[in-house]
């Protein structure tokens, strides 16, 4: 047994893991700043800004922009991940849902908030920042293939089947 258990190949790199890691890191801090950056555009197409309105938009819509990443962004990064949903297209589709849930959900009270972006903005805003995390993960196909052969094997190390 423990000799079979030596003789099993690593399915995927150290080195391949880490730079998943790194990438994945950098997709979810990357990503969510794509957010303020559409808002912001949008906005100054409608009426003129001054630097520091722009500063304290940047910083409020970023600050929900991260909340919305971690709360739902990283759950329906892992269902993708499950469902091996890669193409930019689903990522478009996820990051627009979670724009919608998001901006139903946790700026429901726009009188107070004084939000002066549409759902629609915010769907667009949301959208484009899952494509520049799918854009900055990269293709993880190989990764997804190893990971899944990696738990399979760790399943059949627990349960000690063949």
């Amino acid at each position: 047994m423990l000799r079979e258990f030596h003789s099993i190949q690593p399915s995927i790199r150290p080195v391949k893991v880490l730079s998943y890691v790194l990438r994945l890191a950098a997709a979810f801090l990357i990503a969510p700043l794509i957010s303020p950056l559409v808002l912001i555009v949008l906005r100054s197409f409608v009426e003129e800004f001054r630097a520091q309105d722009y500063v304290v938009l940047a910083v409020a819509y970023g600050f929900f922009a991260y909340e919305a990443a971690l709360l739902l962004g990283l759950p329906a990064y892992v269902l993708f991940m499950l469902l091996r949903f890669r193409h930019v297209a689903w990522f478009g589709v996820g990051g627009a849902m979670i724009g919608y849930i998001h901006s139903i959900a946790f700026l429901a009270d726009r009188a107070s908030f004084k939000n002066p972006f549409s759902v629609r903005d915010e769907l667009l805003a949301a959208a484009l920042s899952a494509i520049a995390f799918r854009f900055v993960l990269g293709d993880s196909r190989e990764m997804q293939m190893g990971i899944k052969k990696v738990i399979d094997d760790a399943w059949r190390v627990i349960y000690h089947r063949r």
